[in-house]
């Protein structure tokens, strides 16, 4: 399909937000955004995007079964390109309507200064230097393209920007780690993906929440210092 793209340049009166709370975002690989507040239900793909990437994979499939250079093939092409299509559209429009939700009912929001593209690295490594746990990289690597980190903190930026609403990014390190109620940092606390128990207070939370607790803490010092 073709698409228009007209670029123009004006002044944009950026008033004082609406709201008056702050709060700090997890990006996650289970939980695409995780609040730190207790109210805010964590913010989640649609389902209906698992349908896609199931028929995505079997359209995958289909083409690898067809002859190179076929009409079939093209066809198959044709239709997987399509289906890709339409889950990133599925995922942007959902991304915009859960960003500007956020920038309209806060005045701070406080994220992770993540650097997605290393992340995202492939760890396969050379024949002559092999990577190390290879397939669990590649599927984080996944996890992380999927829920569209960069989308969403672009997306944070410029809605922010437009509304007056201050974006804080802070450094990611021990986010996850620290107990949101006493400050101590434990790799041991992280009991699992989703439970973060305190080594030191005994404080149990959701580990996404406390993390993202954390992150709003940290943007918090920030501004004051």
């Amino acid at each position: 399909r073709w698409v228009a793209s007209l670029q123009t340049e004006r002044e944009l009166e950026v008033g004082a937000p609406a709201a008056t709370t702050a709060v700090g975002l997890d990006f996650g690989a289970a939980t695409t955004i995780m609040p730190s507040n207790d109210a805010l239900a964590p913010i989640e793909l649609p389902a209906r995007l698992g349908r896609y990437e199931r028929r995505m994979k079997r359209l995958q499939q289909q083409v690898s079964r067809k002859k190179r250079g076929s009409a079939n093939r093209k066809k198959a092409v044709a239709r997987l390109n399509a289906c890709y299509g339409r889950m990133a559209a599925v995922r942007r429009d959902f991304l915009h309507q859960a960003t500007t939700k956020l920038v309209a009912e806060h005045a701070l929001i406080a994220i992770e200064d993540l650097a997605v593209k290393s992340m995202t690295a492939s760890s396969a490594g050379t024949l002559e230097a092999p990577g190390r746990n290879v397939r669990a990289k590649a599927g984080l690597n996944r996890a992380i393209l999927r829920n569209g980190w960069s989308m969403i903190r672009s997306m944070l930026e410029y809605k922010a920007a437009w509304s007056g609403v201050m974006l804080v990014a802070v450094p990611p390190a021990y986010t996850s780690q620290m107990c949101s109620a006493c400050g101590h940092t434990a790799g041991q606390s992280r009991k699992t993906q989703a439970l973060f128990e305190c080594v030191a207070c005994g404080h149990s939370a959701n580990a996404d929440r406390n993390a993202a607790r954390n992150i709003l803490a940290k943007a918090q010092q920030s501004l004051v210092r």
